[in-house]
């Protein structure tokens, strides 16, 4: 939650040392999400967590988040479909670490797309002389 700062009615997320504007679909969901959170009644009620699990200092669990997303009607497609768009911006590997996804399965998939950045440092280099 202490992540989360409003900026000129723009909803922004401190993934670092500097916070990114979420785009607008996804801040119009987590803004209202973020004042009425689930599990507040049980022994998580002191919890910064933006998606508080039903134990005391834990977040709910991939199956959970999964199942809520559904319930708002993003499906499994978009989910997916959102993260080939992401690795055709972002290497794989970074992608797999800020998202909790299997370097693996992260790689593969930017495979499928065509976008492995395999070729990455080669471009930098080009660009750079």
């Amino acid at each position: 939650m202490s992540d989360l700062v409003e900026v000129d009615g723009e909803l922004w997320l401190k993934l670092g040392p500097e916070p990114v504007a979420l785009p607008t679909p996804v801040g119009a969901l987590v803004s209202p999400y973020a004042g009425e959170r689930w599990n507040m009644t049980t022994t998580n009620t002191g919890t910064d967590f933006l998606f508080p699990g039903g134990r005391s200092g834990e977040h709910i669990i991939a199956m959970q988040l999964r199942h809520r997303l559904g319930a708002l009607g993003i499906t499994k497609a978009e989910r997916q479909g959102s993260l080939t768009l992401l690795l055709s911006e972002v290497p794989a590997a970074i992608v797999a670490k800020a998202t909790g996804y299997n370097s693996g399965t992260t790689a593969a998939r930017a495979a499928q797309a065509g976008t492995d950045w395999a070729r990455y440092v080669a471009l930098r280099r080009a660009g750079a002389s």
